[in-house]
């Protein structure tokens, strides 16, 4: 049986407390981590996914040129190209997982909030599975993202407000139907599935790794990741969590304005002597042109670790990955 864990209160939880979309702490509200990071392995995660069903999501290109290299300073630059998934963003590899938990719950619908990515994604993998799905997402999301969604067949309610807005609604509405209906999420289910990016990175070594913020929880999948294998390496690498810095930025993929996993976050980030680095929407987009005139297309969001990495000291023999997260094709 596993165990959960609130990191703000320390609260602890069993598993079966919180299969029927009890994500979040009882006493406080905030999301619940798993309290063991052997929760799961790669191997494992690759079994389960691959008895069910997969779009082929995961191993993707890392992407390198001696430019941009050069414009950061540093040993190696390598960029994680995520915008290789099916749906063209990381967030399939946290959808496939959650798809499986859904079908093993014996659930006929998902519902999720979302800027837009996840949505496509789990919008996706719905269609592939013979699955319902809901979405509650904002009325500023991406014309290319809701026509991506509306090809999968998923149903669509856009509503006046933020991200946030939209999660309180989809939470709503879980439990209301909880007996039929998955909740679908930055959640631990998603952060299971998400933690393969991390085993994906940790045979680079790298000194450094730049991560687009957004709800936090990509962040802490990659992190359960290197902190599974602390035996493979002889250091944890230090994180750093970028974030557009106003609200209503155009990277509209990052655009949270209370993230889910904020806590964790914190934690990470005190561990790893890393921080939370704020960039502007114009250095964004410096940065989206100059990885499009070496050959890779990423949308605002997927070049916000980039754009991190040009505003940061980093030493000029460290190894630096920047996280890659969606397509440019996302957001035209």
């Amino acid at each position: 049986m596993y165990e959960f864990n609130c990191i703000h209160c320390g609260i602890l939880y069993k598993l079966y407390e919180v299969e029927n979309n009890r994500y979040r702490c009882w006493i406080c509200g905030n999301v619940l981590y798993p309290s063991h990071i052997d929760l799961i392995s790669d191997s494992s995660f690759d079994r389960i996914c691959t008895e069910s069903f997969s779009l082929s999501e995961g191993e993707t290109p890392m992407f390198e040129h001696e430019d941009l290299t050069k414009n950061v300073g540093c040993k190696r630059l390598l960029i994680k190209n995520e915008s290789m998934n099916p749906t063209g963003s990381f967030k399939d590899r946290g959808s496939v997982f959650e798809i499986v938990k859904a079908i093993q719950y014996g659930k006929k619908e998902i519902v999720l909030a979302s800027t837009g990515n996840m949505a496509a994604s789990m919008a996706a993998y719905c269609a592939y599975a013979n699955l319902i799905c809901n979405i509650y997402m904002p009325k500023s999301t991406s014309i290319n993202k809701i026509k991506q969604i509306e090809a999968y067949g998923a149903f669509i309610r856009q509503i006046n407000g933020n991200y946030n807005d939209c999660l309180k609604r989809a939470e709503i509405f879980a439990e209301n139907w909880k007996d039929q209906v998955f909740l679908a999420g930055d959640y631990f289910w998603r952060m299971i599935g998400m933690m393969s990016l991390g085993f994906e990175l940790i045979k680079y070594r790298p000194d450094v790794v730049f991560v687009p913020y957004g709800n936090g929880n990509l962040l802490y999948s990659i992190y359960l990741a290197f902190k599974s294998r602390e035996n493979m390496y002889s250091k944890m690498p230090t994180f750093i969590a970028v974030e557009a810095e106003r609200n209503n930025t155009d990277a509209s993929a990052v655009d949270v304005q209370e993230p889910l996993q904020k806590y964790g976050v914190f934690k990470i980030l005190d561990e790893t002597n890393g921080f939370i680095l704020k960039v502007k929407d114009n250095d964004i987009r410096k940065a989206k042109d100059q990885l499009a005139k070496k050959g890779l297309f990423l949308e605002l969001g997927g070049a916000l670790s980039y754009a991190g990495a040009l505003k940061t000291y980093v030493d000029k023999n460290s190894i630096v990955i920047c996280i890659g997260s969606g397509s440019g094709f996302k957001d035209l």
